[in-house]
């Protein structure tokens, strides 16, 4: 075999031998929140949380052979610090993807500190998103991978949070829009291209990280008790 067709056994290897893992803690929220056993609402969350784990995993899974520093560069054979970070702070949106869809008012009559949950588990998301980088340029382990993994984490946790923020009433409909709009640049991109349009790369903007940044951080903010919820 080739180098790189070892390093992408060990890397798939390596990626199934945690897979047992993800059950456990797409369930991790249910011992925290007694309220959430219940079986109705266990169904809807699990299912919610699995599917959006799944697609992270699946993610990874097709990224695998972009586990390399540039074009052209040998593979990997291992995920480096930063990627762990980013797989954590895709648990946390999955969770958020298992809250999205629950019945809010029963929930906080049941349970108030669950209130809690949708600004901490997008709030630390967007708090690993600063780290998982920075460890990943210390560690001299930044990949391709990372940073497709990156953007495709940023844009489905802007995508879930923004969709809660409007489900509890803290944002106003038009928002999803926001959450929305990194998929319809994508589809338009996929139109373009299967249609046989030039397709361009986006111009560089020197605050457009800033600007996420502040985006991330106004919904994870709105995401917090701070305003009354309106389920």
């Amino acid at each position: 075999m080739t180098d790189d067709t070892t390093a992408l056994a060990r890397l798939r290897c390596q990626v199934r031998r945690t897979l047992p893992l993800a059950p456990v803690l797409a369930a991790a929220p249910l011992a925290i929140l007694p309220a959430l056993r219940r079986p109705w609402l266990a169904v809807v969350f699990l299912t919610a949380t699995g599917l959006c784990l799944a697609l992270i995993l699946g993610r990874l899974w097709a990224l695998l052979p972009e586990h390399r520093h540039q074009p052209g560069a040998a593979l990997l054979p291992r995920l480096g610090p930063g990627t762990w970070l980013s797989l954590l702070r895709g648990l946390f949106l999955a969770w958020l993807a298992g809250l999205l869809f629950l019945p809010w008012s029963s929930l906080l009559a049941m349970a108030p500190l669950s209130a809690l949950m949708p600004g901490l588990c997008y709030g630390l998301a967007s708090l690993l998103d600063l780290l998982d980088g920075y460890l990943a340029r210390r560690t001299g382990t930044a990949t391709r991978l990372g940073a497709a993994l990156d953007v495709e984490l940023d844009a489905l946790g802007l995508a879930l949070a923004s969709s809660m923020g409007v489900r509890l009433g803290r944002l106003p409909a038009a928002y999803l829009a926001v959450g929305a709009a990194f998929y319809v640049y994508r589809g338009a991109i996929w139109w373009r291209a299967r249609h046989g349009r030039p397709v361009f790369p986006p111009p560089f903007r020197v605050g457009a990280r800033h600007a996420a940044g502040f985006q991330m951080g106004l919904v994870a903010l709105g995401l917090l008790p701070v305003l009354p919820f309106a389920a």
